[in-house]
C-alpha cells in the first residue's frame, strides 16, 4: 500500500448485456458534442429555404394565394418531419444494431481478466491479451454500475460495478487510477528546466 491506496487491482468478470448497454450509453454521451448539435439544428433549418422554394415555384404557376401558403407550409412541414423521422429511425437503428453485435460479443466471450498495477492495465481474455500504458488513459469515469478507464475518445476498459465491492473499493480504484495517470504524465513532460 501507498498512502492507502493499493499496488495492485485485479478483477476477473463477464460482461453482461446490461453492462454493454451502460457502456454503449457512455460512449455515446461522450460522442455528442455541439458541433454535431448544430449540424443537427443547421438541417433542421434548412427547411425554410426549401419551403420558401416551394412556395415560389407555385407562385409562379398559379395566383391563388390560399394555394401558394399551403404548399409553403406543407413544404415546410414535410422537410421538417422528414429529417426529424431520418433522426430518429437512425438512432433506433444504431441502438438495435449495437444491442445485437453486445449480445453476439457477450455469446462469444467468456470473461476476461484486468489487472491495474504500477506498471500499467493489462486485460486478458480467452482470446486475446492487451496492455496499456497509463500515458494511455485519457480520462476515468467512476459510477456505480459501471468503472471505465478511456483508452481513446471513444473507446474504454470497462469494469463492471459488482466487481468493485461497494463505494470504499470504488474509490479506492479510482484513486489509485488518477494517481497512475498523473504520475505518467508528469514521466512524460520531463524535467522543467530552471529558468534563467
Amino acid at each position: 500500500m501507498d498512502n492507502g491506496l493499493p499496488n495492485r487491482i485485479a478483477v476477473t468478470y463477464s460482461l453482461t448485456t446490461s453492462d454493454y448497454d451502460l457502456y454503449a450509453a457512455a460512449v455515446e454521451r461522450r460522442r455528442r458534442s455541439w458541433t454535431a448539435f448544430s449540424i443537427s439544428v443547421a438541417a433542421l433549418f434548412c427547411a425554410i429555404p426549401v419551403a420558401l422554394l416551394f412556395r415560389t415555384l407555385a407562385a409562379q404557376r398559379s395566383h391563388d394565394i390560399e394555394m401558394i401558403d399551403m404548399v409553403g407550409r406543407s413544404s415546410l412541414f414535410s422537410f421538417g418531419l422528414a429529417i426529424l423521422s431520418i433522426s430518429i429511425s437512425a438512432s433506433i437503428r444504431s441502438r438495435l444494431l449495437r444491442r445485437k453485435h453486445y449480445k453476439q460479443l457477450d455469446s462469444e466471450l467468456d470473461s476476461r481478466t484486468v489487472v491495474l498495477d504500477k506498471g500499467g492495465i493489462t486485460v486478458t481474455g480467452r482470446l486475446s491479451q492487451s496492455t496499456w500504458q497509463w500515458g494511455a488513459v485519457t480520462g476515468v469515469t467512476n459510477k456505480r454500475d459501471l468503472f471505465l478507464l478511456w483508452v481513446s475518445q471513444w473507446s474504454a476498459i470497462p469494469i463492471p460495478g459488482r466487481c468493485l465491492s461497494d463505494d470504499g473499493a470504488r474509490k479506492a480504484a479510482d484513486a489509485f487510477v488518477r494517481a497512475q495517470v498523473s504520475e505518467a504524465r508528469a514521466k512524460s513532460r520531463g524535467p522543467v528546466a530552471p529558468s534563467a
